[in-house]
């Protein structure tokens, strides 16, 4: 793996090492590998910087990262690094004359500093790095450490640590605490750490043996993205909880977890069951979802599209829920259909409204080009599919009643979006406040082919002309704007690239509107683009490349489902 695109973590950890360029993403860094944090309550992600030393000075060197561990390889020595849980890192340098420098320790500010904390102990250092909202303790079990800093008043300046080896190697780690200080020494071996991280992580992929030569490499970099992009919980994340990446989308946003919730359900049952239920921990009283949450903050100022009833559909199909589970499902799920009705339905006429392109998850798409409000009948789908899943959990918890009354809104709903949404048996989208069309070449209305059990049969068909035509279709994956379109971008992010969403739920609705074939075409397309491109964010619809965040776990867990699918 490319440590410059797959960041170095594991399960668990709020850790994570990257090489990174100068000024990544306009943190003002020099380049170099970098130790981060993946918190949210941070200023800056950089913690501290890693070089190799020989005889004393920086020397070049190249990686080689598994996943489990990362090489530091010089020409006289080498460094590895690899976790010894989610907290600890060990590090360990072979060679008469190799070191190891963490420089860059600390961004600017009040209350940093580097030093020992335990009388009579200089083996033992302490950094608090205030910017970064973070505390680490380093131990030196081998070899010579050797601070630095420069005190002035009341925060330190330069803060760096040589570490030299002695009788040929050194050994040190580094151990982040928040708030509990934790002093035991760390193991001196770290066969039984990466045993256990390998144990662990070869449960993400049980169909390891079986997976075609051609997709076993991009199947075992997206089972790693998704292992290591687990972190504990912590603040604001009441369970543990699989961010989107560790590259720079460390949050959760409330769509994206549906698909990783879903990946899991034939791994770890109780661990997919926590992804689907991470944003609705935070779930507010009148029903609505955050836009987003990390350890630090949720955000209300969006939201995300209603695919929750879909996804609690889906993964009852891959595993058991109790009656308590669907309880539960059912009370949050209900919660969430009213909050649209009553807050995104403002003239009552049965169609919920996207205020902005975020509400979509579609940020840009060319539906928003004239700005919002916006009456797209992807949205009217989605909450058709969810009253129609509400009916259902309805009925296996005996309340018939609620059953008939989601079924009756559900027709309701669709009835009114084939009215309003649909012209010459095409879904369109409106302006809100004037009702016209609005003009668009985009991907996103024909996501209502989701509702297909509930359109008419001639408009089903219409979609599906478009759908298995070139249109949109490319060798790697549904376009989001139509390649031939004035306003398609190669990298235009919801205006062209390919993504795992779409290609997901786009999947399914294929197979409910009985394209079987365009199914496993699309399928297959998709894949074809995560052997190119690796897991990342979305892909070119041209190439397959990868563009924008290139370890994303939406992409890893819909890779796997769709991989399954084909496998079949």
């Amino acid at each position: 793996m490319d440590i410059r695109n797959i960041p170095f973590s594991r399960r668990g950890s709020y850790m994570a090492i990257s090489d990174c360029c100068e000024n990544y993403r306009g943190h003002g860094n020099r380049a170099g590998l970098w130790l981060r944090t993946v918190s949210g309550a941070t200023e800056t992600p950089f913690v501290m910087r890693l070089q190799l030393l020989e005889r004393g000075q920086p020397a070049p060197f190249t990686t080689e990262f598994d996943g489990l561990t990362l090489h530091l390889v010089g020409a006289h020595g080498n460094v590895s690094l690899c976790f010894c849980g989610p907290d600890t890192l060990l590090c360990h340098g072979i060679g008469a004359n190799i070191g190891l420098l963490l420089d860059e320790i600390c961004a600017p500010g009040s209350c940093n500093y580097l030093q020992p904390i335990v009388p009579g102990d200089e083996d033992i250092l302490c950094v608090n790095c205030y910017k970064n909202s973070a505390r680490y303790l380093l131990f030196r079990s081998a070899g010579t450490m050797t601070p630095h800093q420069v005190w002035d008043r009341e925060e330190a300046h330069d803060c760096c640590v040589k570490f030299g080896a002695a009788a040929g190697e050194f050994r040190f780690a580094i151990r982040e605490f928040v708030r509990k200080l934790d002093l035991t020494p760390p193991p001196a071996d770290a066969a039984p750490c990466l045993a256990t991280a390998r144990e662990d992580l070869a449960r993400f992929l049980p169909e390891a043996a079986s997976i075609p030569a051609a997709y076993r490499t991009a199947a075992q970099t997206s089972a790693y993205v998704r292992w290591a992009s687990l972190v504990a919980p912590r603040g604001q994340l009441r369970r543990e909880a699989m961010l989107m990446s560790k590259n720079w989308m460390t949050s959760v946003w409330s769509w994206d977890h549906c698909f990783n919730a879903l990946a899991l359900c034939d791994v770890d049952p109780v661990l997919a069951w926590n992804q689907f239920l991470v944003p609705f921990d935070l779930q507010s009283p009148d029903g609505g979802l955050p836009d987003f949450v990390d350890d630090a903050a949720c955000f209300f100022n969006c939201v995300k599209p209603p695919i929750h009833g879909w996804t609690l559909k889906k993964m009852m199909q891959r595993m058991e829920l109790t009656r308590q589970q669907k309880q539960t499902a059912y009370e949050k799920l209900s919660a969430l259909t009213r909050w649209w009705f009553a807050q995104r339905d403002q003239d009552g006429d049965g169609l919920c409204e996207y205020w902005h392109g975020n509400d979509s998850g579609w940020d840009n798409s060319t539906v928003f080009a004239q700005g919002p409000c916006v009456i797209s009948p992807d949205l009217s789908a989605f909450l058709v599919v969810q009253m129609d899943v509400l009916k259902m959990l309805a009925i296996q918890l005996g309340l018939t009643d609620e059953a008939a009354q989601w079924r009756e809104q559900a027709q309701k709903t669709a009835d009114v979006m084939v009215k309003t949404l649909f012209e010459n048996d095409l879904p369109i989208a409106r302006d809100v406040v004037t009702r016209k069309i609005i003009p668009n070449k985009s991907l996103l209305p024909y996501m209502s082919l989701l509702a297909a059990d509930y359109l008419p049969r001639r408009c089903v068909d219409a979609m599906l002309a478009v759908l298995q035509s070139s249109d949109f279709l490319t060798p790697y994956g549904y376009a989001t704007e139509k390649v031939a379109s004035p306003a398609f971008e190669e990298n235009g992010y919801w205006r062209g690239a390919v993504w795992a969403p779409t290609m997901c739920l786009l999947y399914d609705a294929l197979k409910t509107a009985g394209a079987d074939t365009a199914a496993r075409t699309a399928a297959e397309a998709y894949c074809r683009a995560v052997q190119v491109g690796g897991p990342a964010e979305n892909h070119s619809a041209l190439t397959g490349a990868a563009l924008r965040d290139p370890a994303y776990t939406w992409s890893a867990s819909v890779f796997r489902l769709l991989l399954q699918e084909i496998l079949q």
